[in-house]
């Protein structure tokens, strides 16, 4: 507090005192009584001495310059010294007096270690800059010490960002995305004395940044049949599903986009040799924002690559009867065009197929054979594709013709039925229950008809069936005319003696139904002579003395019931007739 007491001598002050806790970083005041005038803006000046006593200005330091403030804050480079106020008293005018110094009591304590403000700038964004700033006080600053911590939530303890400590700024990163940050400095003096830490927690979450590409590049031969793959380094937040486009340019710089290539990888195929290639990517982050596409440099031009097979497979089904091909991923230039198929037989069945398949480019170029092994053909189920009867005939043999398909064929169901009226194709397939009128006369695969089948059809039931004794579906079919009858015709003709003198003639007649067959008798001279017997034209003949020392023969004429006439069978001749005693 400063006094004015009116004098008209130059003002003088007295009583000067220095007011306040000395100690660093606290503010202090000036005091004295000011005469010689109304006071006007006196100036102080404020200086440090390691003295406790004053010794003139020359032993002091100045902290500060000459003011008209009165109130002064110590700083740090007053510890451990004593601190002097000169107040120079000034009247209005401007008039000034002698100087008057005040000295503290005592030098000026330090504070303990502590941090007046801590804060967190910049921006919080992946890829940005946070940089931390703080007020140390409490003696000369040693090595306070700084973390960075990530936070899930504002309320956890966080976790230590290691690359980040003993710095001031921390470069946000993409592990932050989404999370808190806190700063918190350790204050250290420079004798080791620690104070308490103290913490600053960001204003948000991180977010992520733009996303974009920082690099683009192709990898791989520019060779047909390789396979080139993407090269890329993203920023921007967690990569979501970036969109990737392949292009094909003409030599004239005319470009076109590869179809069906969208992936971060492509096989150059023999449509892109003398192309350049280049791909493009359109970066997409996890939340689906997008960033600015990125074209490649471009890579060719592709040239052909070696023929080769880089896949074998068949194509069809591993069954007899089926048609077998194959399908093969060919790179190497255009391929010299060969379609091949195997359609697989009888003799397949139950065996496997190798295929060869070796490349060829069409100028001729040879590249590895590649070889791949069928499963083993399975047989066809067994079908009975053709069941034919030929013309039948009493007494020759019936072969039907039939067509079996369906793996080795076993032995098949063969009925053979009678029936004097011709069935159509519904009576046919229920043959075993047409009636009374159809009968069962054979169960072999051949077949003799027989005089009972003579002016009837024939039909037969055939079950084809496999080796193995699987069955197929039933094939019925029935001859197109009815039997025909043989020529007529007779065997085993001889002579019987019924008595003394009487003899009958027999044979054997097959050809039809007999009609009304001619007999006839011979006698045979001592000479060999054979002379037909006027008259003598049944089946028995009693001799007559013109028969005595000759031989009888019996002559057969077979005749069918329609008149047809075969052919005349003679008998062996009998013994020499003799006269009875």
């Amino acid at each position: 507090m400063v006094l004015f007491l009116p004098n008209s001598a130059p003002p003088k002050v007295k009583n000067v005192k220095i007011i306040g806790h000395l100690r660093e970083n606290n503010k202090v005041t000036v005091t004295g009584t000011v005469t010689g005038g109304t006071e006007g803006s006196s100036r102080v000046q404020w200086f440090k001495t390691s003295s406790s006593t004053l010794d003139g200005e020359n032993s002091l330091d100045a902290l500060s310059t000459a003011k008209i403030a009165k109130a002064f804050r110590i700083p740090l480079g007053a510890v451990g010294y004593y601190i002097v106020a000169k107040f120079t008293p000034m009247t209005p005018d401007g008039e000034s007096g002698e100087p008057a110094y005040a000295i503290s009591e005592k030098p000026v304590e330090t504070l303990p270690p502590s941090l007046n403000f801590l804060s967190i700038s910049g921006d919080y964004t992946e890829g940005g800059i946070l940089t931390a700033s703080y007020g140390y006080v409490g003696g000369l600053e040693g090595k306070s010490e700084y973390n960075w911590y990530l936070h899930e939530f504002e309320s956890d303890t966080g976790t230590l960002i290691l690359e980040s400590s003993g710095v001031l700024q921390y470069y946000v990163t993409r592990d932050a995305i989404g999370k808190f940050i806190s700063f918190q400095c350790i204050p250290v003096r420079d004798d080791g004395i620690v104070g308490e830490p103290r913490t600053c927690m960001g204003v948000e979450r991180v977010r992520s940044g733009s996303p974009r590409l920082l690099s683009l590049q192709i990898v791989g031969p520019a060779i047909e049949g390789t396979t080139l793959s993407v090269d890329k380094k993203y920023w921007g937040g967690e990569e979501g599903n970036s969109v990737f486009r392949w292009f094909r340019t003409s030599s004239d710089g005319t470009q076109f986009e590869i179809r069906g290539a969208a992936t971060g990888s492509y096989m150059l195929s023999v449509d892109d040799i003398g192309f350049f290639v280049s791909v493009s990517c359109e970066p997409v982050r996890s939340d689906w924002a997008r960033g600015p596409i990125v074209l490649s440099e471009q890579i060719g031009p592709i040239i052909p690559g070696h023929p080769t097979c880089r896949s074998l497979e068949f194509l069809g089904s591993m069954v007899e009867g089926q048609r077998l091909s194959f399908v093969a991923s060919y790179s190497g230039g255009e391929k010299l065009s060969v379609d091949e198929f195997l359609d697989l037989n009888l003799e397949d069945a139950g065996k496997c197929i190798e295929l060869v398949y070796t490349p060829i480019r069409k100028d001729g170029a040879k590249g590895s054979p590649r070889t791949i092994l069928s499963d083993v053909i399975a047989p066809a189920d067994p079908v009975g594709l053709e069941l034919v009867i030929p013309n039948c005939c009493e007494g020759q043999e019936v072969i039907p013709r039939k067509t079996y398909f369906g793996g080795q064929e076993g032995a098949g169901e063969y009925i053979w039925f009678r029936t004097r009226n011709k069935l159509n194709k519904s009576e046919l397939l229920d043959i075993s229950n047409a009636g009374d009128d159809v009968l069962i006369c054979g169960k072999t695969l051949e077949y003799t008809p027989s005089i009972e089948d003579v002016g009837a059809y024939l039909a037969l039931y055939w079950l084809p069936t496999r080796a193995d004794g699987k069955c197929g579906k039933p094939l019925v079919t029935i001859s197109n005319s009815l039997v025909d009858p043989a020529l007529p015709v007779v065997s085993n003709v001889h002579v019987k003696e019924l008595s003394l003198g009487v003899y009958a003639g027999e044979g054997k007649y097959f050809g039809g139904h007999e009609g009304l067959s001619v007999y006839s008798w011979y006698r045979e001279t001592n000479e060999g002579t054979i002379i037909l017997i006027t008259g003598a034209n049944s089946r028995t003949y009693e001799v007559i003395d013109s028969d005595y020392n000759c031989r009888l023969l019996f002559g057969y004429t077979p005749v069918r019931s329609d008149s047809v006439v075969g052919d005349l069978k003679l008998s062996e001749p009998t013994a020499i007739v003799l006269p009875g005693v």
